[in-house]
């Protein structure tokens, strides 16, 4: 499972090496890293020690960097009352950089690893090999690792793993060797592709990111291409049925099933069909497997059809938008038999996606089907409902334009929006401003919900600054890709409207969020989350300037994402102030340089966040009155508000947060990340 926020981007080994180069080329001090990464080592192993009582850890340490961590830690751990040893492979005097200068700081004894005791030990933190470990272990190192695997099994104790667990491929996730079984693992920055891919996951245990100290603009050199999975990433592909909708509109799928000796893959392809959103699913069986079918399946037609003639006379009067056949190319007779029965069935419905499942085939077999007419081919043998899933659902995206066509006959004239927008179907009407009105409208192209917004055109100097406001909003959601931002579809022009459609969030936003209590650990959740939303729009030169809870949508994952991009402005603009006479933002939640027209930076929008964490702890906005002049009168002057006290120790964070002296706040969202400390992932 996880917990709480954290990276999505997955490094190798390789890349988070060039990480490391890229924060020491931008003037992070590699000591600085390495004091930071034991840091959250020792934190790590405290809240450990908290739980079990223990006070005696033991810390082992490699010949590298790795080491160099563990050398740190052991110090940290001692400063910190816990009794500590250190056990090493390499002499101290071996070692070269960072790793010796933390190894000259231990000022304690160092024994040999190979003859270390383990006895009277409650802890031992693994610093022997990092992630960039590039060999097989064996010899001395190998028999350790198996003694510490031993006496973790026996002794119930707990081990922590620095960076990786010693002897897991940082990348590949395999054992080299042998390799630890820790009960928690400590990586840094962000998580590497051995950390979540077996076996290497099994060995990590619980695992924290923590942040040393790295910025996340070396992302943009690195390029990472792996993320954590996660529903935001595949969520919108999946065909969810419409509110509207009926059996009759959701395709209809056909499946061919085999003897009675052969029922299961037809049986659980039927089953598929329905999992994947198909309205009506027929199953067509010979007679002697007419029994077995019936008995098995519940939401499924049955359908009596003994050769290829039967078959095809089942299409005219069911017309499926999919057939899926099970083929067996063992022998010639039954390959051709196979492939004649989807010949037939072409022969009447031309456009029938036609799915083999291939029993007994090969590369050939495959090329074989899709010329006969196949759309989709899947070995029997490596078949599973995953990609029976993909298959139908490919299949059934086919219907879904007609889909729409079909929706918008049955939707009454009078309920429908005097606007049109070439390809969208409206659906029903969001909200409306003086600016712009929301829809919730169906995609012809997509085949998806979206939000379309759309904005009356016209030529007075209000009407031409809202265009252009609109233009902008379109240019900077579309420079974004990523998670945490809305993602943009379609932008155009009609002779009285202008539109934009971007990315249908279903499940709400922080404003309904917080009708209800938030605990502080969600408190925290979120602001984390928007702060690393925030520190990505900055990055591309993006100031929001209207953020509130209202601009914070949520994903099933409930992670947060950010909209209406209506009144941002990129930093380097030289329309970086308000106009006079103008306020533009929310009263309840904008700066005080922002509502008095100074010019405004990345930290507006931090000021911003900080009102919403004060409302997330309380219930309560900081700052009402009666009128917009009064509330924002009190964001320009009033003492930022104390919070009750059992929120205490949480007012530092506000204060700094919501200071009225600019260069008093938090400088960015970076730092504002660093000061709330690690990023935690934890995977069971």
């Amino acid at each position: 499972m996880t917990q709480g926020p954290y990276p999505i981007e997955i490094l190798t080994t390789s890349q988070m090496a060039r990480a490391d180069s890229l924060a020491i080329a931008r003037g992070v001090p590699s000591m600085t890293l390495m004091e930071n990464a034991a840091a959250a080592i020792t934190r790590t192993t405290n809240q450990i020690l908290q739980k079990s009582s223990g006070r005696r850890v033991l810390v082992l340490c490699g010949p590298g960097n790795n080491g160099g961590d563990g050398y740190v830690a052991a110090r940290l751990l001692r400063n910190s009352r816990i009794k500590v040893k250190v056990a090493a492979l390499t002499p101290r005097e071996s070692l070269r950089g960072d790793a010796l200068a933390a190894a000259a700081a231990w000022d304690g004894a160092v024994e040999p690893a190979e003859t270390c005791s383990f006895d009277g030990t409650d802890l031992v933190v693994d610093a022997l090999f990092g992630a960039g470990l590039a060999r097989d272990i064996d010899g001395p190192a190998a028999d350790l690792i198996a003694r510490l695997n031993k006496w973790r099994r026996e002794s119930g104790q707990h081990v922590v793993a620095v960076d990786m667990p010693s002897g897991i491929d940082g990348t590949t996730g395999a054992v080299r060797g042998v390799a630890v079984e820790a009960d928690a693992t400590v990586t840094f920055f962000r998580l590497k592709s051995g950390h979540l891919l077996l076996p290497g996951r099994l060995h990590c245990g619980a695992l924290t990111c923590a942040n040393i100290g790295i910025r996340a603009g070396v992302l943009a050199d690195i390029a990472p291409d792996i993320f954590v999975n996660a529903p935001g990433f595949w969520l919108e592909a999946l065909p969810f049925p419409k509110i509207e909708g009926h059996k009759y509109s959701r395709g209809h799928a056909l499946v061919v099933c085999g003897g009675a000796s052969f029922t299961g893959a037809a049986r659980l392809a039927a089953a598929a069909a329905l999992r994947a959103g198909a309205g009506l699913v027929t199953l067509a069986s010979p007679r002697d497997a007419m029994a077995i079918n019936a008995g098995a399946l519940t939401s499924v037609m049955l359908r009596e059809a003994d050769d290829a003639a039967a078959l095809a006379r089942l299409l005219p009067e069911h017309m499926p938008d999919a057939a899926i056949l099970q083929v067996d190319f063992a022998t010639e007779a039954l390959a051709s038999a196979g492939l004649e029965t989807l010949a037939h069935m072409l022969r009447v419905q031309p456009e029938l996606h036609g799915i083999v499942l291939a029993e007994n085939g090969s590369e050939l077999a495959a090329v074989r089907a899709m010329k006969g007419g196949a759309k989709d081919y899947l070995a029997l043998a490596r078949i599973t409902r995953d990609s029976l899933l993909t298959a139908v659902s490919e299949a059934r995206d086919r219907q879904r334009a007609a889909v729409s066509v079909a929706y918008a006959l049955l939707t009454p004239a009078n309920d429908l929006p005097g606007i049109k927008v070439p390809g969208y179907g409206i659906v029903k009407e969001i909200s409306t401003t003086n600016f712009s009105s929301v829809f919730l409208a169906r995609s012809e192209r997509l085949r998806r919900n979206v939000v379309l917004k759309v904005m009356n055109r016209g030529s007075s100097p209000r009407e031409l600054d809202d265009a252009e406001r609109f233009q902008r909003e379109y240019e900077i959601i579309s420079s974004i890709a990523h998670r945490a931002i809305a993602e943009i579809y379609d932008f155009g022009a009609l002779p009285n409207h202008q539109y934009l459609a971007m990315e249908y969030i279903p499940c709400g936003d922080l404003r309904d969020r917080l009708r209800n209590p938030l605990s502080v650990d969600e408190s925290f959740y979120y602001l984390r989350c928007i702060a690393e939303a925030l520190r990505v729009i900055h990055v591309f030169g993006i100031l929001h300037r209207d953020l509130k809870p209202a601009n914070v949508m949520l994903r099933e994952d409930n992670s947060p994402v950010l909209i209406d991009f209506g009144l941002a402005r990129r930093s380097l603009d030289d329309a970086g102030t308000t106009g006079a006479g103008q306020v533009l933002g929310s009263p309840y939640y904008i700066s005080p340089e922002q509502s008095q027209g100074h010019r405004v930076d990345a930290r507006t929008d931090l000021y911003s966040l900080g009102v919403m964490f004060y409302e997330m702890l309380t219930g309560e906005r900081p700052y009402t009155g009666r009128s917009a002049i009064a509330i924002m009168a009190q964001h320009a002057s009033a003492a930022v508000p104390r919070l009750p006290p059992n929120l205490a120790h949480q007012q530092a964070l506000v204060d700094r947060l919501m200071a009225k002296n600019v260069d008093e706040r938090y400088a960015s969202a970076d730092e504002l990340l660093a000061d709330l400390g690690p990023l935690v992932a934890a995977v069971a």
